[in-house]
């Protein structure tokens, strides 16, 4: 009664495994979990086959299958366990020739299938025999190689398979008398792979819960990183693209450039300011604009010459490129003596301590000319979308003019704020 309690208990754990893991195929439909659903089905077999309890039980009418049922059972364990170990340790990903070498195992196990089936039980007992015992020890150094790589799965693997195997080396010695234990003789298979089925059924679940954990994650990542840059990154691209064009193109770029200071002219100034400002209502960022302006040119050209107006105009626009030092700053020269400066992510306060500094370097500065080191002085007008909203360019650009206006006005060599 025990021994018929203790069989009961353990084909219970198997189909619950099989079961278990076949609604585990049907809702994530990963392979393993198909594959080791039919192992622990035709493994069952073959303990019902083994201990007759299947002729008895299960299939009392059926000669066939009461033959049969050992070698058939055993090529489809032997079959399903290939295909399971090169699923679960991803050998195709990491080690093609131990994968190739499941796929002949599986190959061997299908063909000692169909001897099973249509020769005697003599001869399909030796083909199953002959393919068990390499089949065993090679599932054995692929786990262990595996382990030994760091393959974290390998290591439950191998010791689910080394449960199976010493249940069966520990059983064959009871029957040959070596061990004296009847318990050992009855109970040791099932030990074992019973341990075996939970030690594989286990690993199972724990991989796919950290696929599946991990796939979450990076979908999760993916769609917040694709909601934060995919119209960004588009816009990026197509302003890329321009730029590229016009860097590859030798008369793009003389349509963007000022011959005399190498900055870009008022053409590539309205523009790039236009598509700032699309960028910067689009993700709610300040954008400021700077109008700036040499005060009193046109009498150092009517004194020293035109050539050294040129000179000074020529080292301004270096000093305010260097000023500007974020790469996302564009200095243009807007038409004779007037520059502009668009400012990205650039607050009112920012503007002003940038256009306040800038004063003082040209202040400071003594320009070499072929008329000797001459001084300026500049007038800016400043304007930020922090402190008001602009619909279109043209309004922005106005409200920037008539701050340079209103700091001629006052006197010159100051900045103002519309």
């Amino acid at each position: 009664m025990n021994r018929r309690i203790a069989e009961g208990i353990y084909f219970g754990v198997l189909l619950c495994m099989a079961v278990y893991n076949l609604f585990g195929f049907i809702a994530s439909r990963e392979p393993e979990f198909g594959v080791y659903s039919l192992y622990t089905l035709f493994f069952a077999g073959l303990m019902l086959s083994l201990e007759g309890l299947g002729f008895h039980y299960l299939w009392p009418d059926s000669l066939y299958l009461q033959d049969k049922g050992i070698p058939i059972f055993g090529s489809l364990t032997f079959l399903t366990a290939a295909l399971f170990a090169y699923q679960l340790l991803e050998l195709k990903r990491y080690r093609y020739t131990w994968g190739r070498g499941l796929m002949v195992m599986a190959f061997l196990a299908g063909l000692s299938l169909l001897i099973a089936i249509f020769a005697n039980y003599r001869v399909s007992i030796h083909v199953l025999l002959s393919l068990a015992v390499p089949g065993c020890l090679f599932l054995l150094v692929v786990g262990v190689y595996m382990w030994r790589k760091g393959f974290v799965y390998a290591r439950i693997f191998t010791l689910a398979w080394c449960s199976l195997l010493v249940s069966v080396v520990v059983n064959s010695l009871g029957y040959l008398g070596i061990i004296d234990s009847m318990f050992i003789q009855r109970h040791a298979i099932m030990i074992g792979s019973g341990i075996e089925i939970l030690l594989l059924s286990w690993v199972l679940a724990v991989r796919y819960s950290e696929q599946r954990k991990e796939r979450l994650q990076a979908e999760q990542r993916h769609n917040r990183e694709l909601e934060e840059s995919v119209d960004e990154r588009t816009f990026e691209l197509q302003v890329a693209l321009r730029e590229l064009q016009d860097v590859n193109t030798e008369l793009e770029q003389k349509n963007t450039e000022d011959p005399l200071t190498g900055l870009y002219n008022r053409r590539y100034f309205q523009q790039h300011l236009e598509r700032e400002l699309r960028r910067t209502l689009r993700r709610e960022l300040p954008l400021a604009l700077l109008m700036v302006d040499v005060d009193h040119f046109k009498p150092v050209n009517d004194t020293y010459g035109h050539l050294a107006g040129d000179q000074i105009l020529q080292q301004l626009a270096k000093l305010m490129q260097q000023h500007a030092k974020r790469a996302a700053d564009i200095v243009c020269r807007y038409g004779g003596e007037e520059f502009a400066i668009i400012l990205p992510e650039t607050d009112l306060q920012e503007a002003e301590a940038f256009a306040s500094q800038l004063l003082e370097k040209v202040r400071n500065t003594e320009f070499k000319t072929d008329a000797g080191l001459l001084k300026i002085t500049l007038s800016i007008g400043v304007i930020s979308t922090s402190v008001r909203i602009f619909d279109n360019v043209d309004e922005l650009f106005k409200a920037a003019d008539d701050a340079l206006y209103a700091a001629k006005h006052e006197g010159r060599d100051r900045l103002a704020v519309q």
